[in-house]
């Protein structure tokens, strides 16, 4: 069983490992611990929902029904930048930190410290993807049919784009 204190306090380390230029250039304002979270995931929430929001406002234009490959496209040209994105936080958080040793007198798990790690990874993965969502929500709108069941289904196709995603990424 996995304690989600624990896990939680883990996966805010990582997230202060996953940008180390920026975490150095918040410390040199005087910044840390939890106000380093608090700024990355407001920074987080920030940037996912600015992209999801300017994205958005570009697919209202595309009738993605009668264009098929511009969605093909736009699920293409995502993919390859989430992955981009997955692979710069994979390496900064698996990798380049070089933390495991630190944790070994610690009463972690191994399967918690990389439970913790993927899990970081994860959430990142679901910032850069917002957009894919907001185009699946619209494709959705623009479909006929039940709607409840066309936002349920978009749902499930983000979710399990996004699990692809960082499989591949991964």
């Amino acid at each position: 069983m996995v304690d989600l204190h624990r896990l939680w306090a883990l996966i805010k380390i990582n997230l202060i490992y996953r940008q180390p230029e920026l975490t150095l250039r918040e410390r040199k304002n005087h910044k840390s611990g939890d106000q380093l979270i608090k700024k990355f995931s407001l920074m987080d929430l920030g940037s996912g929902a600015l992209l999801a929001i300017v994205f958005g406002w570009i697919f209202l234009a595309s009738d993605f029904i009668r264009s098929p490959g511009l969605f093909t496209l736009m699920v293409v040209w995502f993919g390859v930048f989430t992955i981009s994105q997955e692979i710069m936080f994979i390496y900064n958080i698996f990798f380049d930190n070089r933390d495991l040793n630190a944790y070994l007198p610690l009463p972690f798990k191994m399967s918690e410290l990389f439970l913790a790690k993927i899990l970081t990874v994860f959430r990142s993965t679901l910032l850069v993807t917002l957009p894919l969502y907001v185009m699946m929500l619209l494709t959705a709108w623009q479909a006929r049919g039940f709607f409840w069941l066309r936002v349920l289904v978009a749902s499930l196709a983000y979710l399990l784009l996004v699990i692809l995603l960082c499989l591949l990424g991964n």
